[in-house]
């Protein structure tokens, strides 16, 4: 907890067996805030900053698959999320959270469970940043508006997790912007590499895809039908984002060798109802997810 004149903070935690539903109750002065932390395995996770308003009840799932690398919304008025993304001329600066929950709950970056990844942008063929054992970088790009691919590989390995030991992520477009969109507390990378205010900083559109499986609390589901809602935006600081019109869900449950489409019903404001059918003969495997946006930039 933090009083909000302090720049340090107490703890208090306990051993608790998982899957579990509990109750707990949060009190202290006016202005406190807080964070939520849990120790999974070899994982350490924890919550954006949160308030105390009187009288609020909160419901949240922690760690309900599939936790994945992504990205993170940053607490109202605070600093900049360890991961970034964001333009200051010609300087492209991002990096993910390399695991998070459906409910934000990012990783802490130690101790490491990640047995390999690799990290690349790419300009068409061009290969423009890459790197083995990060999750981002810093380059310089044209100011031109161009698309880029942001591609993301990992695998861990954890006892105390099963699902989204390997992962893939793609993503974005962009032009030079001299405009602000962060908020004013952050600071960001120029040219020279020196960190300065976010005067002409912007936000990368960056598409940012939730999704919960309807799993049990142990993260496995019954064969037949099934479904997910999947909600495509975009991290924060974004302005004119194009909208997400179309989407495709498959999935594979032989180990990728074959993909099957999910029935997809459109929510609105960038959200879907996959729904599929899980056979028989997968009771006991693991299922592979693909998930693909189509986006359209307004006129």
């Amino acid at each position: 907890m933090y009083l909000p004149y302090e720049s340090g903070s107490g703890a208090l935690s306990e051993f608790l067996t998982a899957p579990t539903r509990r109750t707990e109750y949060v009190g202290g002065s006016p202005g406190v805030s807080y964070h939520d932390w849990l120790k999974a395995g070899e994982r350490r996770f924890v919550s954006q900053k949160l308030s105390v308003p009187p009288g609020r009840t909160t419901t949240v799932d922690w760690l309900r698959g599939p936790p994945v690398p992504g990205f993170t919304r940053p607490a109202r008025n605070g600093a900049a999320p360890d991961e970034t993304w964001y333009r200051k001329g010609n300087t492209l600066t991002f990096s993910l959270a390399t695991v998070t929950d459906p409910a934000g709950h990012h990783d802490l970056p130690f101790p490491s469970d990640i047995t390999s990844s690799h990290f690349a942008v790419k300009s068409g063929d061009t290969t423009l940043y890459e790197s083995d054992g990060l999750s981002g970088g810093i380059l310089t790009a044209a100011p031109e508006r161009t698309t880029y691919t942001m591609v993301y590989d990992q695998t861990r390995t954890n006892d105390a997790f099963h699902q989204s030991l390997t992962t893939h992520s793609e993503t974005f477009s962009s032009g030079r912007s001299d405009c602000r969109s962060v908020p004013e507390s952050w600071t960001c990378a120029t040219e020279r590499g020196e960190c300065e205010g976010p005067a002409g900083c912007s936000a990368l559109p960056v598409v940012v895809p939730r999704y919960r499986l309807d799993t049990a609390p142990d993260g496995t589901s019954p064969t037949g039908a099934d479904h997910a809602v999947v909600t495509f935006g975009y991290v924060p600081g974004v302005t004119a984002a194009p909208a997400v019109t179309r989407a495709t869900v498959e999935l594979s449950f032989d180990d990728g060798k074959g993909w099957t489409a999910a029935s997809l019903t459109p929510l609105g404001e960038g959200a879907f109802r996959a729904d599929w059918t899980t056979p028989r003969y997968a009771a006991g495997r693991d299922a592979s997810l693909r998930i693909q946006r189509h986006a359209e930039r307004p006129r």
